[in-house]
């Protein structure tokens, strides 16, 4: 039969696209899967495409819903994170996490609009601030070559929060097992560790 009127939606809101990009993303930090990466970028892109002001920021509201009478651009992190400061933190994880200067440029445009927002009271903008730590100190990079033995649900819970992860369930050129066993390759601040079998 017709299902059209169970697929119908309304327009949604930056709020919605925010949160949904940020939902995709702990869910790809939990279970390695790419689909969950893939899906955070394309909400993100949407939310860009529709919400942004080239003066920076975006607005609450995009041009497929009703003109109200004005066009609110929220910043303040109240009981709840604005979707600007929670797009601000997604920019910052897809630019460490694909190294996309598409999300690096997005992250650093971001960052400098709320800066100066909430440079009158910083204590109301805590989610812009946890983008600007996590810019400025970004998380380790690691890549992890799993053996026939172990599989991505067994390591993620083993790895620190926040590192930017690769998971690999082969070995490539450049990515070998070492003495067979599950391989871990760690850099941080543009320096990488040899690899290792055990994160300890």
């Amino acid at each position: 039969g017709d299902t059209s009127a169970y697929t119908r939606s309304v327009p949604g809101f930056l709020d919605d696209y925010a949160y949904s990009t940020l939902a995709l993303l702990s869910l790809y930090e939990a279970s390695g899967s790419s689909v969950y990466l893939e899906r955070a970028k394309t909400t993100c892109q949407e939310a860009m495409a529709q919400f942004a002001d080239e003066h920076g920021g975006y607005y609450l509201y995009g041009d497929n819903h009703d003109a109200l009478i004005s066009k609110p651009k929220e910043s303040y992190d109240g009981a709840l994170p604005s979707g600007n400061s929670i797009l601000a933190l997604c920019f910052v994880r897809l630019s460490q996490l694909t190294q996309d200067p598409l999300y690096t440029q997005a992250a650093e445009k971001q960052l400098a609009f709320l800066s100066k927002q909430s440079a009158h009271y910083p204590a109301g903008y805590s989610v812009f601030l946890t983008a600007l730590l996590c810019y400025t100190n970004p998380p380790e990079q690691i890549t992890v070559v799993l053996s026939s033995k172990d599989s991505a649900s067994q390591i993620l819970p083993l790895l620190p929060l926040y590192a930017s992860l690769t998971v690999l369930e082969h070995e490539t050129g450049g990515y070998k097992l070492l003495n067979g066993k599950t391989t871990y390759y760690v850099c941080k601040n543009h320096t990488c560790l040899p690899p290792v079998n055990d994160l300890k």
